[in-house]
């Protein structure tokens, strides 16, 4: 549900909201919020129609029947161990934090930059608010944030938040069967606004104490080219292997379902290594063990299926519980833990660097080759760009690294990158040049050499 762009449209709809939930809304934070959203739908309904969840059309159409889906999503979903403890992992334990999780009642600001950022053009989830509605309507706004404070204080979570509507998205052309799908779950924007809070405070706890090791782990994580910065430097591992005739391990790691096999004691185990605070521990632990998600096939829906392992792919939290979870999988790959539990000729044939990653395919005889002059200008533009992201990283490991990109025999990036940095640098020590009858110190000197920039 949305109105066109007229603001006055939107400004008579939050004016009317409000008086309205003024005078209709009592009981707990959870009941108010929730008769919030079914107001706030059946009035926008009311006046400017409803938007379908996903509407987009696909080239595939999943022929299973509602049973066959229902029987794979207890086995995707299902878990008959979840409530069964995980074997503590000695040596996993991190320092204590020196910066504290910031668990303070949340605020109009934090709310406000959520909802700014958002897409305005999302798919409503089964409230059937979009995030535009919020966009456009302060005053609603602010009282979500009084209903969030409340809910925050009093650690609790409403029920319809913990419900997921899924739908099937064909993984290629004239899909038909189930594991030609992916799935994609709408929540509601209310619960997607909220935890959108939770995860930016969890994500600078945990990267202000270094519980993430951003050279291993950089999806999800702000700030970093991870596709870039780990194949450049597998592609550098590759290249000095060549060169000085040395062997190369590298492990393959491609977990299937990724996020829907992630075990929920594992989350929790991360969190409570991570030294994370109980409160927000809590939060997590009562949204995980809630979650239900169903699927509308051809019409017809299936049953609420209880989500026993994984994390739905659709919640703004989903991200850094994985890489929690993901963090605590991959370290004890790396501890010394490992090579006192293995003989030494199997500690020498798992020599592995310290990160994981996918491995393209490698060729010798590989080499780039441009038939067109038109893209070659283009070419040395992302070749410059890809060697300023490198230099600029945020890692030290790889900024540091001297990762050579590959750019033909007539044209170095380096070389190039290099020229442009030097003059720049003489640009600043020259300064404003006299031109025509201009006399001198006529114009300003933009000192450029100190904040290089390709765009």
């Amino acid at each position: 549900m949305a109105p066109s762009n007229a603001e006055k449209e939107w400004q008579q709809l939050d004016e009317d909201l409000e008086g309205i939930l003024e005078s209709v809304l009592a009981g707990a934070a959870e009941r108010k919020i929730e008769a919030m959203m079914e107001i706030v739908y059946s009035v926008g309904v009311e006046r400017f129609g409803e938007k379908p969840m996903l509407g987009a059309k696909t080239s595939g159409k999943l022929t299973a029947s509602v049973e066959e889906v229902e029987i794979h999503l207890r086995a995707t979903h299902g878990d008959q161990h979840r409530d069964s403890p995980i074997e503590d992992i000695e040596g996993m334990e991190e320092p204590a934090p020196v910066y504290p999780m910031d668990c303070s009642e949340i605020k109009l600001s934090e709310v406000k930059e959520v909802v700014q950022k958002a897409r305005a053009g999302s798919a409503p989830g089964p409230s059937g608010i979009t995030y535009k509605v919020y966009k456009k309507c302060p005053k609603l706004v602010r009282r979500l944030w009084k209903l969030l404070k409340v809910l925050w204080r009093k650690e609790k979570i409403p029920e319809s938040w913990k419900k997921a509507e899924g739908v099937f998205c064909p993984k290629q052309e004239n899909s038909l069967k189930i594991d030609q799908f992916r799935t994609i779950s709408l929540l509601s924007v209310e619960c997607k606004i909220y935890f959108a809070i939770l995860a930016k405070r969890l994500l600078h706890f945990m990267l202000r104490n270094n519980y993430i090791d951003t050279s291993v782990q950089k999806g999800g994580v702000p700030g970093f080219s991870g596709c870039l910065e780990h194949t450049s430097i597998l592609t550098q591992l590759i290249q000095e292997a060549k060169t000085e005739k040395k062997d190369l391990s590298v492990v393959w790691l491609d977990l299937e379902n990724a996020y829907g096999s992630v075990p929920h004691q594992l989350i929790k185990m991360a969190l409570n290594k991570c030294h994370v605070p109980q409160q927000a521990c809590r939060v997590i632990s009562q949204y995980l063990d809630g979650l239900q998600i169903r699927f509308t096939v051809n019409g017809n829906t299936t049953a609420w299926q209880s989500l026993q392992r994984g994390i739905i792919t659709g919640c703004t939290i989903s991200v850094i519980l994985f890489v929690a979870a993901m963090n605590l999988v991959m370290k004890p790959a790396m501890l010394e833990e490992v090579e006192r539990k293995i003989s030494r000729h199997l500690r020498k044939w798992l020599g592995l660097p310290p990160s994981f990653t996918r491995l393209g395919l490698y060729s010798r005889t590989a080499r780039l080759q441009l038939p067109f002059t038109s893209v070659v200008e283009e070419f040395k533009v992302c070749k410059t760009r890809a060697l300023m992201t490198l230099e600029g990283s945020k890692d030290e490991k790889v900024s540091q690294a001297g990762v050579e990109l590959r750019s033909g025999r007539k044209w170095s990036v380096a070389k190039a990158v290099q020229e442009a940095k030097s003059s720049l640098r003489h640009r600043d020590i020259v300064g404003v040049v006299a031109q025509g009858r201009l006399g001198l110190g006529a114009g300003k000197t933009d000192h450029q050499c100190s904040s290089y920039a390709v765009t």
